[in-house]
């Protein structure tokens, strides 16, 4: 946390404290000698440290939005220009006015950007794309107003009007059509991953005759420890999931990765395939310390998709010498996994 807060002041500094500083100095010393010469140079100064500075930022922008889908600095742009344009409001109107119109630029750049992520988005927001368009297009035709109204019989003003409309339009257009191929491209996914999920059952164990030649034996191994859950020293209690009886059915490509107790898990050091329409046994030797009461166990999985779903289960704890040993009674529901982790991590 304390180098992120560092981190972000170096940036806050260079791309915003100093530059503004710097132009406020020499704003104030331009209004001290704006009859010399001196006073000359000083806006001359200011035109370029506003000028190098705003280059900076557009290089920034540039590169960092080749690097990543958040855009966030033509907002930081917009506020910078707007912040200069109230600092050399007294020295330079016109400057100012076009330092402000700037800014607004920058900021419906930002806009549009939200409103086209938002519509592109798996979880679209509604309302925030609602507010970002209506301040697109409020703020867009209130600038056209402000800076062209009144200027050779509005024929600026009638231009910029008729060519915002237009944008307008052909954004909606634009957006409707990539809203749609998204909106299908999501509905595709969700057929697959529904088609890929996992269909697997948990065998009874009362009733499972695990010594039968048609019940695959596997074992599970577990040297390096993989996950939060910590392996308990040979000599000391523990707890273990010795056994995993499944029955996988004729409908899904799945592997066995690892299980869930409460919000920690363990990874096994291969995964397990599990072959369709078989049973298996699998066993696990793997013994971790728990201080917490366990409440939740699930077996994690894998679908040919790469996504990690949990099978949560009925189980019963019961104490076998120094070992606590976790015996799973009954599936309860395949579902996707709450942990954060991914095929990748795994």
């Amino acid at each position: 946390m304390k180098k992120k807060f560092e981190t972000f002041m170096d940036k806050f500094n260079t791309y915003f404290a100093i530059p503004v500083i710097v132009c406020f100095l020499l704003s104030s010393l331009s209004i001290k000698y704006a009859q010399s010469i001196f006073g000359v140079i000083l806006n001359v100064a200011i035109c370029l440290v506003v000028v190098i500075f705003l280059s900076i930022l557009v290089y920034k922008l540039i590169k960092g939005t080749l690097k990543n889908s958040k855009l966030i600095w033509p907002l930081v742009v917009s506020l910078v220009l707007i912040i200069l344009s109230l600092i050399v409001l007294k020295t330079d109107a016109k400057t100012a006015d076009t330092l402000f119109i700037s800014g607004v630029i920058f900021f419906e750049i930002y806009s549009l950007f939200v409103i086209i992520n938002g519509c592109l988005s798996e979880n679209t927001n509604i309302t925030k794309t609602i507010i970002f368009s209506l301040i697109f297009v409020i703020l867009g035709y209130i600038s056209i107003y402000a800076s062209s109204y009144g200027l050779e019989d509005n024929t600026i003003f009638n231009s910029l009007i008729v060519l915002f409309s237009s944008i307008i339009g052909g954004g909606i257009t634009l957006v409707g059509v990539a809203w749609t191929i998204n909106h299908n491209k999501l509905e595709k996914r969700k057929e697959e991953e529904q088609k890929a999920k996992p269909v697997v059952f948990i065998c009874d164990p009362e009733t499972t005759d695990i010594r039968l030649d048609n019940s695959i034996k596997k074992v599970l191994y577990s040297n390096n420890a993989r996950g939060s859950l910590k392996k308990s020293e040979a000599s000391k209690s523990a707890y273990v999931l010795p056994q995993i009886l499944l029955d996988n059915s004729d409908y899904s490509h799945v592997v066995v990765r690892g299980f869930r107790v409460n919000n920690d898990f363990h990874i096994y050091d291969y995964g397990q395939v599990l072959p369709k329409n078989e049973s298996l046994s699998l066993l696990n030797n793997f013994r971790f310390k728990y201080e917490d009461t366990i409440n939740y166990v699930a077996i994690l999985m894998q679908d040919m998709l790469d996504n990690i779903y949990e099978l949560e289960v009925n189980f019963s704890i019961i104490k076998k010498r120094k070992d606590n040993i976790i015996f799973i009674n009954s599936g309860i529901e395949i579902k996707k996994t709450t942990l954060g982790i991914t095929a990748k991590d795994i």
